[in-house]
């Protein structure tokens, strides 16, 4: 019995001094890892099974450690750029006409314009500008791609019409120039397309060249309802790929109330759910609705928008979506 005694006596202080002490050790250091602690290191100068235990915890609180080292520098790096495109919207945003109305002392004509990018930064632009107190330029337009190198593009693009347009030129002759400075050294392959218009204010004369760009709606005087204007004898190539290309324009005479819808394929490309496309029909439909009269032009496209985004019923925006409206009121 005494032996007996003895050996169990022996094997509890063995258990206490070899098993179960080291585990309390290991559960409280465990305890103050679980409690986010990972400079805690597992003292195992052991070799069996907790001996093990113990490193591979280490092993783990090592490596634990790095990823979260690593992921801090991703998400830091993430931020940075998040940051960066922000800013590059802000200043894209910045180079648009945003003040409306733009002209307050003019009553001979209005214009509104919108443009909601699909990324931060987008590859659409509009843009409208007095180069005389005659003459009012008009332009949207559309490059190939998206994202930082489309509104790089776009913002040459634009530059170099509105500084262009100050020469005087017709819109065709106008592009032949943008056309010839864009395709020069153009590695990137990326393009333009684009409406430029010049509006005659004293007598209502518009003429208009398209390298490439889809066509405008017009509503006439007294009409209830918009159609697309003749693009034919205007219509050439995009901007950007061929140097010396020659473009083409057309002219026609606005009246007083008319209107001129200008938009970019974010539009007639805007697809629901069910993968359908908007359309140029669907297009038209919902211009014909908001043909009234007493719609101000801000309200004309604000509610094109909503007609857009109840038809694509929360599917995500593909493409960067652009709108410009225009009402000539000076009686000739």
């Amino acid at each position: 019995v005494l032996l007996v005694l003895f050996v169990l006596a022996f094997s509890v202080v063995f258990l206490t001094t070899n098993i179960n002490r080291p585990l309390s050790h290991l559960m409280q250091d465990l305890e103050l890892l679980g409690e986010g602690n990972l400079d805690v290191t597992l003292d195992v100068q052991r070799n069996d099974e907790i001996g093990t235990l113990g490193r591979t915890f280490n092993q783990m609180t090592t490596s634990l450690k790095q990823y979260i080292a690593q992921k801090e520098q991703e998400d830091a790096a993430r931020q940075r750029i998040a940051n960066e495109l922000e800013f590059a919207s802000m200043i894209q945003l910045s180079a648009l006409p945003s003040t409306f109305p733009p002209f307050p002392d003019r009553t001979d004509f209005d214009v509104y314009a919108t443009m909601k990018p699909a990324k931060e930064v987008g590859g659409d632009f509009y843009d409208f500008f007095l180069v005389d107190d005659d003459h009012l330029v008009l332009v949207i337009a559309d490059a190939s791609g998206k994202g930082v190198p489309a509104a790089m593009f776009t913002m040459t693009a634009k530059t170099l019409i509105k500084t262009i347009s100050f020469g005087k030129f017709e819109p065709a002759e106008l592009l032949g120039h943008v056309n010839y400075q864009l395709s020069e050294n153009n590695d990137t392959g990326m393009f333009v397309t684009a409406f430029v218009g010049i509006v005659e204010l004293s007598t209502g004369r518009f003429v208009f060249s398209n390298a490439g760009h889809l066509p405008p709606l017009w509503k006439k005087r007294g009409a209830s309802t918009y159609e697309w204007l003749d693009m034919e004898a205007a219509t050439s190539y995009m901007l950007g790929v061929f140097e010396g290309l020659e473009y083409s324009q057309a002219e026609v005479t606005l009246s007083p109330g008319d209107e001129l819808f200008f938009y970019t394929d974010g539009v007639t490309e805007a697809t629901s759910v069910d993968k359908q496309l908007f359309g140029a029909e669907r297009l038209e439909e919902a211009m014909n609705s908001l043909a009234d009269d007493s719609l101000g032009l801000s309200a004309k496209l604000e509610g094109m928008w909503q007609k857009i985004q109840q038809f694509c019923k929360g599917a995500n925006q593909s493409d960067d979506t652009t709108m410009l409206i225009f009402s000539y009121k000076k009686e000739c």
